[in-house]
């Protein structure tokens, strides 16, 4: 990342969120997850559990330097919830963390 301040990769990008989210959903599932709308229920269509959640959560956070709070995540519910979460999320960089870095979310 250049700047401390700077925006994750996935920042305002909701398409590109939507298609890293897919490729995360598909691979912790074993199955792929595709035609997935905005409106689709993690759980009950898509069949995210809360563990698989926290799981494709970390990898996002990791990987794209995505920070945000237990709370936000466990209210998401759909898709649409989820990329919009994670578009609009601040970076790990400025809270002072790096992509990689353990911490609270």
């Amino acid at each position: 990342m250049g700047s401390e301040n700077a925006p994750h990769e996935l920042f305002g990008d909701k398409e590109k969120t939507a298609e890293v989210l897919t490729s995360i959903m598909s691979d912790l599932l074993g199955r792929t997850v595709d035609d997935v709308q905005r409106d689709t229920n993690l759980q009950t269509e898509v069949g995210l559990d809360s563990i698989h959640g926290v799981e494709l959560y970390n990898r996002v956070a990791r990987n794209y330097g995505v920070a945000a709070s237990t709370e936000d995540l466990e209210a998401v519910e759909t898709f649409g919830e989820l990329v919009d979460l994670v578009s609009s999320s601040p970076s790990n960089t400025s809270q002072g963390r790096t992509p990689g870095q353990e911490g609270p979310v």
